[in-house]
């Protein structure tokens, strides 16, 4: 049980929020000033009225709101309750002096002077040193927040000024602001309504404070740029395996800074996304209750709490429309492939930012109107790639170079320890390559990542009507040899298909192979695709080998590493020898780290002048599909079978597996520096 003094500070932190180590800890040494200074300045706070009641503001609205960012208390909250304290000192500065008054005229007018006081000094000073990041509506709040306060810190001192005698408050506050700015400012006897005596030295106290007031805006100005928190709601259409078990995990985990994105032109602040600012829908006879989705919520001292997320379920697709299109908030399409380009035609429509899982379309007369419309449909939609921005981003990063990716990856040397990704002179690595000999893409799956493990709800993945194993998980294989290629318009594969005994359904295709043999006329490389679900164990490998005439590129998609093998001595120099890139460790922890990154960041800044998902190469990769359709859909219907042993498969699948095995990259071998 808490120790008291531990619960007191909890709860102190609360209401004010204690200020953050690095507010006052220098280079690893603390600065004692600055610790009073800034502890002293959340006390303050903690007595302040208005932080009661932003306290209670937030108590009270915090949870009961579909899409609500965190609660934050509106600036206009603001000032009006220092217009309201401001007349009410007006009323009691009124009050003429008697034995209850003045003692109740000198609490009020020092209890909202002080307070004036801290609020100034915070929004101009404090705010930015105690808080590293934080909500704001506007800059312009400062602009209208600090004349306010400072309004009722001289009203406040303009009571206690006056409280033991009979002068008007308009003379008293005078007389505050004299006190205030050490001025020379006269007081005119009587009514204050007669124009001042005094009038030059009152002109140059005005000219005075006109002075502070620049001086103060420069000071403020000189300070590092206020770093505004970035919040954001999000809605998730389908409640399946993929949204509970990966996407919602990864959604709300807490993120380090993308501090390696100058390129890009600005800072990125990690986006914060609550699992209360999170909303699923899912499709429904709506006969009953929704299981809600519970997710492990972790924080930066490595505790975790289970967190629950609601499913609210609608009868129609077209409900979860108008759900989303009212809310207006970025939302993550994952349900089952058939109603992707559905939802995002209507996204689009209703000019909502979204997120959409692969495939983006299934049917043909979707896939061509994708083609057709896909640039203005995607103007403003994210779509994601499970391997070519997760689990193959090394790969991605190799041909595309794009340095949000880089924000993403580790460069590891055996000789030199841990170093940046940008360290090596990528351009030269790509220009030494050569042209690709043979390509290999292996991404055979055994019955534990199969659709029938554990009862999983994906089985759908399977149905021969919405492509298979084609557009589930081919697509993948299609997609990194795009990667590599650039291009599909020369890749015309021979096919062979086949079924495991293993599978749940004797009509899906369990394994695809997909073969182009080398041309010597055109320099074009020999390329295997080798897809395959409920494989014997000791067939399954995930990964890519690409033979260049001047390296051997071997990328492991489990570990999500990539090692390039220089076959010449003078290749690169000994940069390349015993490095390899892999995504970094935070995002690699959980699947769909990496994308739930990109996500975030797409939904809260955009694209920033350049793409960064994997929209392009779907869009190719989807025409070539279409095109192929019929071939696969042939073959896949004079498939053969197999045994779960693997008898029946080609007699090189086993030697091109071992072959991988021996040349893939793995994790564990690298340590960071």
């Amino acid at each position: 049980m808490p120790h008291p003094l531990q619960r007191m500070r909890s709860f102190i932190n609360k209401v004010a929020k204690w200020p953050a180590t690095s507010s006052y800890r220098w280079d690893e040494r603390m600065s004692l000033a600055a610790f009073l200074l800034f502890h002293a300045m959340t006390l303050l706070r903690l007595f302040s009225l208005l932080q009661w009641l932003k306290f209670v503001h937030r108590r009270m609205y915090g949870k009961d709101r579909y899409f609500q960012k965190r609660t934050n208390f509106h600036p206009l909250f603001t000032e009006c309750y220092f217009v309201a304290v401001a007349l009410l000192l007006v009323v009691v500065g009124q009050l003429p002096a008697t034995p209850l008054s003045v003692p109740l005229k000198v609490a009020l007018g020092a209890y909202f002077a002080a307070e004036g006081i801290a609020w100034s000094a915070y929004y101009l000073f404090f705010r930015h040193f105690i808080e590293r990041s934080f909500t704001i509506y506007h800059q312009a709040e400062y602009f209208l927040a600090f004349p306010l306060a400072l309004a009722v810190q001289v009203l406040g001192f303009g009571v206690l000024v006056g409280a033991p005698c009979d002068s008007g408050l308009a003379e008293r506050a005078f007389q505050a602001l004299g006190f205030l700015f050490n001025s020379t400012l006269e007081v005119p006897a009587g009514s204050c309504t007669q124009f001042p005596k005094g009038w030059i030295s009152n002109g140059l106290a005005l000219l005075g404070i006109c002075y502070v007031v620049v001086l103060l805006a420069n000071l403020r100005d000189a300070f590092p740029k206020t770093h505004v928190k970035p919040t954001t709601a999000v809605g998730v259409i389908g409640a399946g395996d993929v949204v509970r078990q990966r996407l919602l995990p990864a959604l709300v985990r807490q993120l380090p800074r993308l501090s390696g994105a100058a390129s890009l032109g600005r800072r990125f602040e990690p986006v914060e996304i609550h699992p209360s600012a999170i909303h699923v829908f899912d499709v429904g006879d709506g006969a009953g209750p929704s299981r809600p989705i519970e997710v492990l919520l972790e924080f930066p001292n490595g505790a975790a709490r289970p967190r629950r997320i609601p499913v609210k379920r609608e009868r129609s697709s077209q409900d979860v429309v108008v759900e989303i299109a009212a809310a207006q908030v970025p939302v993550i399409i994952a349900s089952p492939p058939d109603s992707h380009f559905f939802y995002v035609a209507m996204m689009a429509m209703h000019g909502v930012r979204f997120a959409v899982e692969k495939p983006i379309a299934v049917f043909e007369p979707e896939v061509q109107a994708l083609i057709a419309e896909g640039d203005r449909l995607f103007a403003d939609g994210f779509a994601m790639s499970y391997y070519a921005l997760e689990k193959a981003l090394p790969l991605t990063y190799l041909y595309t170079m794009h340095p949000l990716h880089r924000n993403h990856l580790d460069l590891y040397v055996s000789r030199g320890g841990y170093r940046a990704v940008d360290t090596l002179p990528w351009n030269e690595v790509i220009g030494g390559l050569g042209r690709p000999q043979r390509i290999r893409v292996l991404l055979l799956e055994g019955l534990s990542r199969s659709p029938s493990a554990g009862g999983s709800n994906r089985q759908w993945t399977e149905d021969p009507h919405l492509g298979g194993l084609y557009y589930e998980t081919a697509i993948h294989a299609i997609t990194v040899l795009h990667k590599v290629l650039g291009d599909l318009d020369r890749f015309d594969p021979e096919l062979l298909a086949m079924v495991s005994q293993s599978a749940v359904r004797q009509d899906s295709c369990s394994f695809v192979h997909m073969h182009a043999p080398a041309a010597a006329a055109d320099g074009a490389a020999a390329i295997d695709l080798v897809v395959g679900k409920y494989m014997p164990e000791a067939l399954c490998a995930r990964g890519a080998v690409i033979d260049y005439a001047g390296a051997v590129v071997c990328c492991d998609f489990d570990s999500m590493t990539l090692r390039i093998r220089p076959k010449g001595a003078t290749f690169m120099g000994s940069d390349l020898v015993g490095a390899a890139v892999a995504v970094r460790e935070h995002y690699a922890q959980v699947r769909y780290g990496v994308q739930a990154s990109l996500i975030r960041t797409f939904f809260e800044y955009g694209w920033q002048g350049a793409r960064f998902d994997d929209y392009a190469t779907q869009v190719a990769v989807l025409s070539w599909l279409s095109r192929h359709r019929s071939r696969l859909l042939e073959a896949q219907q004079q498939m053969g079978r197999y045994a779960p042993d693997g008898q029946g498969l080609p007699v090189a699948l086993a030697d091109w597996v071992a072959a991988y095995r021996q040349q893939r990259p793995d994790r564990s071998e690298f340590q960071q520096g």
